[in-house]
């Protein structure tokens, strides 16, 4: 585990504004993304971002590369350093529309757009997980997959599916059931406030367990933060 976060290194993949606010909190070391996003408002405007325009017109189907190849540079000049150190990756997957490289383009079971773009996150995904492992360090990682919501039913196929879980209860009208409402995303059913959480660390966690208690994402970031004796933020935290 790491002693003291204060002094390691903080790295965001910035998805949309909310990790610069969280960037202003915690003063994060680097952050690669891009500066805006369709709900930006006044109040979220990133300041601090270098306003260099780095290719014109923008190609969104090689941002997830351009990601995981960053990810990889910070995780190995970390290692070399010796240096403990954060990773927040939020990729843009799995919204809408999706641009993903066109070597998965077609690779799915489906042959769909949502199952392509979903190909490509595994892979990259995968290839930080490989990265970690060749490093020799994947032993004194914690790592966490998860996501922010499912299916956004709205968007029909480019959002996926629930799969099996189809809210049958939340489907019937009143007063039997849920009121005929969605079971996707902006529900507190599947896909809505349930969303995957996946946790991998050797040593602490057994592989297999599963777990049924009720967590949040709130949860997440003082719990790496008491774990790492970051007690700053740990504090902040509270208050909230």
């Amino acid at each position: 585990m790491v002693p003291s976060i204060a002094n390691a290194p903080f790295y965001f993949e910035q998805k949309h504004e909310h990790a610069d606010d969280l960037r202003r909190v915690i003063e994060v070391d680097l952050t690669v993304g891009i500066p805006l996003y369709q709900c930006l408002t006044p109040r979220c405007q990133n300041d601090n971002c270098n306003k260099e325009i780095i290719e014109q017109p923008v190609n969104l189907s090689t941002l997830t590369q351009s990601y995981i190849d960053n990810d990889r540079r910070f995780i190995q000049r970390s290692v070399k350093a010796k240096q403990p150190f954060f990773l927040y990756l939020p990729l843009s997957h799995m919204h809408v529309l999706h641009d993903y490289a066109q070597q998965f383009k077609d690779t799915s079971a489906l042959q769909s757009i949502y199952g392509d773009a979903l190909r490509e996150l595994d892979c990259h995904v995968n290839q930080t997980y490989q990265l970690l492992k060749d490093l020799g360090i994947l032993n004194e990682i914690l790592l966490i997959f998860t996501s922010d919501n499912g299916p956004w039913s709205s968007k029909c196929d480019l959002a996926g599916n629930p799969g099996p879980f189809t809210g049958a209860w939340q489907a019937l009208p009143l007063p039997s059931g849920g009121g005929e409402g969605r079971i996707a995303k902006f529900t507190t059913w599947e896909s809505g406030h349930r969303v995957p959480f996946i946790a991998h660390w050797p040593g602490m966690i057994k592989p297999g367990t599963v777990s049924n208690a009720i967590g949040s994402h709130l949860d997440m970031m003082s719990t790496l933060a008491n774990l790492a004796n970051f007690r700053q933020i740990v504090a902040l935290m509270e208050l909230i």
